[in-house]
């Protein structure tokens, strides 16, 4: 992948995106396309389509469609039916698949994305997809900015005030801003398929105009108006506030960008500082602290969270704490973000703390992740408690010797039971998980990623099938 040295914020009609990725993608090709039945879904397989049967290259790109219905209102089994039915009319084979079970009282809407994507995975890997499509557009683009904008923007703020982020201050030690380089033109999901967003650059203006000319309809989901989700406020106010779409839309050109940028050079730090051992225990040389203020902030984010077995970046005011301690060049320690920090005059050592380790049964899945960084399977027949290694000061030491001895008893401690360091028993997996990009790895942070599963011994993350970053036209 390469850092756009200018980003492209032109908008594209519907035709002119596919066209854009059918010339960049290899051939042959087979693409899962998500389909809810909904104007701008329903127009990315029209329009994909269309132009494969106009380019004359069906025999090269086979073109495959899947709904997943959530099954959370009494309509949504009869909207997947119709959506079969117009695949059908389009000659494109398609899949219904059902979320099923129970679904939570509470944080509904993640535990279905979830699904969905759980789901789409699935079928990809069913029909051998190359790629999964999806029909988020320019708008959407635009909703995800405004509503990323308000969760970072200082109380009182509006939602055109400061619209481009200051990248100099952004690059000092507030990394939160990097949320607003949008949604990523591609996302791996799951670690296994690439999920590409082709119509980014599209208005669903146009998408609509598409469909009504080729007199097809779509469905219009009642959650889109509902004012209960966040979303949809945030679409009521921008239909009377149309200039706020571009101000934000060349910010997160620029944002992304950078985020690109620092992830390469944090990857590049990485690798000729810092070494992890099994998995817990990184070691950070002191020359790593010259670097540029914002890719050392940026390498200390990401290191912090796949230790700590977090989603997400640490937060503004736990990353400016860990880069004031990284500054200081003192000796101490420090806690943040379950991880704990200790500064030596040629070193920073860092393992998760000890604190709030979980001792987990592992049932009838046999197979669990464990703390956020450790997937642990059993063989089949086999369970038991899923624990943190004990507290053997001695163990610890011997096992992690160049670490100061508190860090050495953390890393020791953070091991799941069953592996305490050692080799693990036949038959039973264990293997770090990096969770800040186990679910979903956007584009821009292919870099790092895979800089830090090389470090933990873990293979690289599935390739991008083209580089989905802007080209010149």
């Amino acid at each position: 992948m390469t850092t756009p040295a200018t980003a492209n914020t032109d908008l594209l009609s519907p035709e002119a995106a596919i066209t854009h990725l059918l010339a960049d993608l290899p051939k042959p090709a087979r693409l899962l396309v998500a389909i809810s039945g909904g104007s701008d879904s329903t127009g990315l397989l029209v329009a994909l389509r269309n132009s494969v049967l106009s380019a004359d290259i069906s025999c090269h790109i086979e073109i495959l469609a899947v709904t997943v219905d959530h099954a959370l209102r009494p309509q949504s089994a009869g909207e997947a039916q119709a959506v079969a039915r117009l695949c059908q009319q389009l000659a494109v084979p398609h899949f219904i698949r059902r979320w099923e079970g129970e679904k939570p009282a509470t944080g509904l809407s993640a535990a279905a994305r979830a699904a969905r994507y759980r789901l789409l995975c699935q079928t990809a890997d069913a029909v051998g997809a190359t790629a999964i499509l999806s029909g988020h557009t320019f708008d959407d683009q635009i909703e995800t900015l405004v509503m990323r904008k308000a969760r970072v923007r200082d109380e009182g703020g509006s939602l055109v005030e400061d619209a481009a982020p200051d990248l100099n201050a952004l690059s000092a030690e507030n990394l939160s801003n990097l949320g607003l380089a949008g949604m990523a033109p591609a996302v791996l999901v799951e670690r296994r398929h690439w999920l590409l967003r082709p119509f980014l650059n599209v208005r669903r203006a146009e998408i609509r105009a598409l469909l009504q000319a080729s007199g097809i309809g779509w469905i219009d989901d009642p959650s889109n108006v509902d004012p209960r989700s966040e979303r949809a406020r945030t679409r009521r106010v921008l239909t009377d506030r149309p200039e706020v779409g571009a101000a934000l839309i060349q910010a997160a050109a620029d944002v992304g960008a950078e985020r690109v940028r620092l992830g390469k050079a944090a990857a590049d730090l990485f690798a000729r500082h810092l070494t992890i051992e099994r998995g817990v225990l990184a070691r950070l040389e002191a020359q790593a602290f010259l670097a540029e203020p914002a890719v050392l902030a940026y390498a200390l984010a990401s290191l912090t969270a796949v230790l700590g077995g977090r989603a997400h970046l640490p937060g503004r005011e736990s990353l400016r704490r860990i880069v004031a301690f990284v500054g200081e060049g003192a000796p101490g320690r420090l806690t943040v973000g379950r991880v704990l920090f200790q500064r030596q005059k040629d070193a920073l050592f860092m393992a998760r703390e000890s604190r709030d380790l979980p001792e987990s049964p592992l049932g009838h899945a046999q197979d669990m992740l464990w703390d956020g960084r450790f997937r642990v399977q059993l063989p089949a027949g086999e369970c038991g408690p899923v624990k943190p290694g004990a507290a053997d000061r001695m163990a610890a030491q011997a096992l992690f010797p160049q670490a100061p001895p508190a860090l050495s008893l953390a890393a020791f401690r953070s091991l799941p039971n069953s592996y305490d360091g050692v080799q693990a028993p036949d038959g039973v997996l264990i293997e770090p998980v990096l969770q800040p990009y186990h679910a979903f790895l956007p584009a821009f942070d292919v870099d790092i990623a895979n800089s830090l599963a090389a470090l933990m011994g873990l293979h690289a993350f599935a390739a991008l099938p083209f580089n989905v970053f802007d080209r010149k036209r």
